[in-house]
């Protein structure tokens, strides 16, 4: 629910504030009866701040598509699953070479319409996990593409057909995705396939070069967030990811 707050109260934090402060009040309503709690903190919440209420509804039950695949698969929602299990540490060192340099044998800073980005070497098989931390050695982040142009400009790095691999999302709710550092919506434009976009497999969001978009990629005959995680389970090593992309914090 606090998610779903945040999603609908989007670049105003008084609204934020105010839905935070509704969901502490109602958030605690227990009666023996399930259905009579859920009535009493659906009343509550139409009482405090019934504009706020009435859009997280929509959102989840209103006339937008219901995406494939149909019940009774329930997509795994994405997570923030890297930053949560690892926290982002700088190195001094690192970031002074890179930035006097602008190479430091994993990758070059490069400019884009002003943006400051470092492009990764290309490689046969990239571990996420060592992306988001190189990333954060060097005092930046991964990319979260907001635009078009910004995924495009991932493609373009690329010499033949392979996949970059991009920041993590937070999945919402069926319709609604966040990048887990800006928190910003991913628009229905940023995705290759709309009808499955959200898979019956766990997965993560990549851009490939074919779609110069993004779309769900996930591991084959596994967890691939697991995979990740904990490589030693498992007998392969080929992730399909050949590279990836840092911006300024």
């Amino acid at each position: 629910m606090l998610r779903e707050i945040e999603l609908v109260s989007q670049e105003e934090p008084t609204r934020l504030q105010q839905g935070f402060v509704a969901h502490d009040e109602c958030s605690g309503k227990k009666l023996d009866d399930e259905c009579v709690t859920a009535y009493e903190t659906f009343k509550c919440g139409q009482e405090k701040e019934p504009a706020l209420l009435s859009k997280i509804v929509q959102n989840n039950f209103g006339n937008s598509t219901i995406f494939k695949p149909p019940t009774p698969c329930v997509p795994p929602p994405r997570t923030c699953w890297i930053s949560n299990a690892y926290p982002c540490v700088k190195n001094q060192t690192a970031t002074d070479l890179i930035n006097k340099t602008r190479y430091d044998g994993n990758g070059t800073l490069m400019t884009n319409n002003n943006m400051t980005v470092y492009v990764s070497n290309m490689v046969a098989s990239l571990n996420p996990i060592d992306a988001y931390k190189h990333c954060c050695s060097i005092g930046m982040k991964m990319l979260e593409p907001e635009t078009r142009a910004e995924s495009n400009f991932i493609m373009s790095t690329f010499s033949s057909n392979h996949y970059a691999l991009v920041g993590e999302t937070e999945f919402i709710n069926q319709s609604h995705e966040v990048w887990c550092q800006s928190r910003k919506v991913l628009p229905d434009n940023m995705y290759y396939d709309l009808q499955s976009r959200y898979p019956c497999a766990p997965s993560i969001l990549t851009a490939d070069h074919f779609s110069r978009g993004f779309m769900s990629v996930t591991m084959a005959g596994s967890d691939i967030v697991d995979y990740f995680l904990y490589p030693e389970k498992y007998n392969f090593t080929y992730t399909g990811l050949n590279k990836f992309l840092c911006v300024e914090t």
